[in-house]
């Protein structure tokens, strides 16, 4: 089998040392620029040519007429389908003109001065993609391609987005941020336009080179696949069978759709059963006001406490979020007595410590350990509630099947010191 040829060009791309990469399906020759310029072979002699956004602009310095002969070479290549790749991480942006909706408000003047030495602006230009910038890079979006998945698990990040104006869409998208794109593929002539974020540092070259061998892959696995999908409009039934099974898949789909959707709140749910600390803070009062319409009001001298609130918006007990890795500590009874203190609150005021323990546990039996009698204890000699998450859990679902009132859960917390201990079957007991 012939293996693909591929080309990684310049130091800007790959820095200023050869790498070495062995593969079965591919031979990469990483080409210097400037140094080997003199000696180096057309770009259409390759079926893969990756290189950097802007790799002709080194240190303030722009090859102008280099650029314009690489960029004649990468049209030939493309005509004769090669696939080129465009990596980008902090590359320069046209400035905003507000009135100049025809570029999509980009500023002409500063888009005709980037395109002297951004070889990669170059093609956008004639595909209508704009390019923006944020001031910090994007680690996380949603990867539609997973064939990139083990490149962008590592190395795909970067401060630039795109999108496309006019009337036209981007082919196909690999990796996006809600509408902006941050890794895309467009068809250029016979082969292939791909952009790709890449976060890279060119000091460890064992990295740098696992880098280009794993892009290198994840590439051709991408084309492979790619050039032999049917195109959209093709994937519409064609023929009178065909459309019959096509339309019970899609009663199918939604079927599964639906289920997913009733599973989504239960997701929602017990994930409050991992969540550290400080996420908890936010959520564990908006779950009560959410799930169980009960008001509640954050407070402003600790972030842990937060107040429940009757329908005239009156305190009516004081909560407290904590969280531990492993099992239950007493510590946390403590804080919320003296915040207690704090306020000029009466010992009688209810107090509701909502704790989320062991959340390095294997499984649910040992997330749900129970509170030991000794801790529940000094809950009840201070006049504290202890809650566990899972407790709170248990109690939602018990609410969702009407098992018990949302004025029962009210009095509940209100009424009762020690630990709180509901549980799967709906039913619950204070141990004191």
């Amino acid at each position: 089998m012939d293996k693909h040829k591929v080309l990684v060009f310049g130091d800007k791309t790959f820095g200023k040392h050869i790498l070495s990469i062995r593969s079965d399906i591919f031979d990469v020759t990483f080409q210097r620029f400037p140094e080997e310029w003199g000696s180096h072979k057309r770009a259409a002699n390759y079926s893969l040519i990756i290189l950097d956004y802007c790799v002709f602009e080194m240190g303030g310095s722009i090859h102008r007429e280099e650029q314009e002969i690489f960029e004649k070479e990468l049209f030939e290549a493309l005509d004769k389908g090669a696939t080129i790749c465009f990596l980008h991480y902090d590359e320069e942006v046209p400035k905003l003109d507000q009135y100049n909706s025809k570029l999509d408000h980009m500023d002409e003047d500063s888009l005709n001065k980037l395109l002297q030495w951004q070889i990669g602006l170059r093609f956008l230009y004639h595909l209508s993609v704009k390019p923006s910038k944020i001031d910090r890079p994007i680690h996380w979006g949603k990867l539609k391609r997973t064939e990139f998945k083990n490149y962008f698990d590592k190395w795909g990040s970067s401060k630039n987005i795109f999108s496309h104006y006019g009337e036209s869409k981007f082919d196909d998208i690999i990796y996006h941020v809600s509408d902006l794109a941050l890794g895309f593929l467009e068809n250029f002539s016979k082969g292939m336009l791909i952009y790709l974020p890449c976060q890279r540092s060119f000091s460890n070259l064992d990295e740098l080179a696992n880098l280009f061998k794993t892009l290198i892959d994840n590439l051709i696995t991408y084309v492979t696949r790619i050039r032999t999908e049917l195109p959209d409009f093709a994937k519409e039934p064609f023929f009178e069978e065909e459309t019959k099974i096509y339309c019970e898949l899609k009663e199918m789909e939604q079927k599964v759709q639906n289920i997913k959707d009733a599973l989504r709140p239960y997701y929602t749910a017990k994930a409050l059963a991992f969540t550290s600390e400080y996420e908890l803070q936010k959520l564990i009062p908006k779950f009560l006001n959410d799930e169980f319409e009960i008001p509640t009001l954050q407070n402003e001298t600790y972030n842990e406490d937060f107040w429940l609130l009757d329908s005239d918006s009156k305190k009516i007990a004081i909560c407290e979020t904590k969280s531990y890795v492993k099992g239950f500590s007493k510590s946390g009874v403590y804080d919320i007595f003296n915040h207690r203190e704090h306020y000029k609150l009466d010992e009688s005021f209810p107090a509701v410590l909502f704790v989320n323990v062991n959340l390095n546990a294997a499984g649910w039996k040992q997330k749900l350990s129970p509170i030991a009698p000794q801790d529940y204890q000094v809950a009840t000699s201070n006049n504290v509630l202890v809650v566990r998450i899972e407790d709170l859990l248990f109690m939602w679902d018990a609410f969702k099947k009407n098992k018990i009132t949302k004025e029962e859960i009210i009095k509940i917390l209100t009424t009762n010191k020690g630990w709180l201990y509901f549980k799967l079957d709906r039913t619950f007991e204070i141990k004191q």
